[in-house]
């Protein structure tokens, strides 16, 4: 029976406007990174290491961030925190729309991830919010990241196919986030006391005392590399190495999306359960997609692949989270997942770099086929973090 009718209003609201928030962020925050890959790599003439570097950076700035940024949330609460993001991002978003100067872009591109960080507050908020029901909606709010994540390149394909330039869907984010601006300070006028509290005490110490925590959010450091190498290459290596138009690497870099989207929905759709069998099945799965696209097929069999693929990385990061959720109090959970989200760049800004590397050295289709080895430390390490 659905526990709708027993939602506060707060909830009711705050639901939805989570979920849309993560749809905004997936198209026009993080997600919009890797869908502007390959513009960056050709406007700005970058080779594939350099292109690793500039992914490695950003992640960099990301460790700093997104802790900081969940240590915020646990001090001055998810919703306020929020509302300081949608404050600060259109700014940012909007120099960067009007930037053609190379340095002066790419400050603005580093304070845009910077910022970004803010954002993990939306986990926290969703886990205020979501009741009984927090394992199928927290992979439901981020199934709708990936809704975004699919929205990205097509929105990109569109603009550039109208004649417009790159630069422009910027602007479109900047007005997304001012939307949000407003729904947000909607949501406080439902906030009861008991919700709109802050917390002050030491979430750090409550981190430190279980040693299995750690090894749960160690294992953000693999799910996450493993997640920002498909999605920050795979539209380089279609369009690159395949050679599809762009449209097409577009398209299929959006097939994967769907996938990555499908898998998160799943358990609230249709109760599926992340058991042990079904991880080592994503698995083999991931490795038999690397190898197909290894042989740069034609591109319906490159889209069905680019599906399948996005299906056996998607649910890693929001399985994991409720997993460690369920490890700590939840006023404490701001600062978690701060530093699973901390962890999760730290991994992409050690493997990214390395992968442009070798990638120069021998071909993104090839460093693909070592990916899987990522997949399977993470489910090991997210078996022995469950709670007993």
């Amino acid at each position: 029976m659905s526990d709708t009718a027993t939602l506060s209003k707060r909830a009711q609201f705050g639901i939805p406007l989570s979920y849309g928030f993560f749809v905004l962020f997936g198209a026009f925050g993080g997600g919009l990174l890797p869908t502007l890959n390959k513009s960056l790599q050709d406007t700005f003439s970058l080779s594939n290491t350099e292109l690793g570097y500039l992914i490695s950076a950003a992640a960099l700035l990301g460790v700093t961030s997104n802790l900081l940024g969940g240590h915020l949330t646990d001090r001055l609460g998810a919703l306020r925190t929020l509302i300081l993001a949608c404050l600060s991002l259109p700014l940012c978003l909007v120099f960067l729309w009007v930037q053609r100067d190379a340095t002066l872009f790419f400050l603005g591109y580093y304070l845009f991830v910077a910022l970004l960080g803010l954002t993990v507050a939306t986990n926290a908020l969703g886990a205020s919010l979501f009741g009984d029901k927090q394992t199928e909606r927290m992979n439901t709010l981020h199934g709708c990241q990936g809704i975004g994540r699919i929205l990205s390149p097509l929105i990109l394909a569109a603009i550039l196919g109208l004649g417009f330039a790159w630069f422009d869907i910027f602007l479109l984010g900047a007005l997304g986030h001012l939307l949000f601006l407003a729904l947000f300070l909607r949501l406080r006028a439902y906030s009861s006391t008991s919700q709109s509290v802050t917390h002050h005490g030491n979430s750090f110490a409550t981190v430190r005392s279980d040693p299995k925590l750690w090894v749960g959010l160690f294992a953000f450091f693999f799910c996450t590399s493993t997640e920002a190498i498909f999605m920050n290459w795979i539209p380089v290596f279609f369009e690159g190495e395949v050679a599809y138009s762009k449209f097409h690497s577009l398209l299929c870099f959006s097939s994967m999306m769907v996938g990555y989207t499908v898998v998160r929905f799943a358990p609230l759709w249709f109760g599926m359960r992340t058991t042990p069998h079904f991880f080592f099945l994503t698995i083999f799965l991931q490795l038999l997609t690397c190898v197909v696209l290894f042989f740069h097929p034609p591109l319906l069999v490159g889209m069905l692949m680019g599906t399948l693929l996005g299906f056996s990385f998607g649910i890693y990061w929001p399985a994991q989270l409720v997993t460690v959720y369920e490890l700590v109090p939840s006023s404490a959970h701001g600062t978690v997942a701060g530093i699973a989200v901390t962890l999760s760049a730290t991994g992409v800004f050690l493997l990214n770099g390395f992968f442009g590397y070798l990638a120069d050295l021998n071909s993104i289709g090839t460093m693909l086929l070592f990916m899987p080895l990522c997949s399977l430390i993470f489910v090991w390490l997210h078996e022995h973090s469950k709670r007993s």
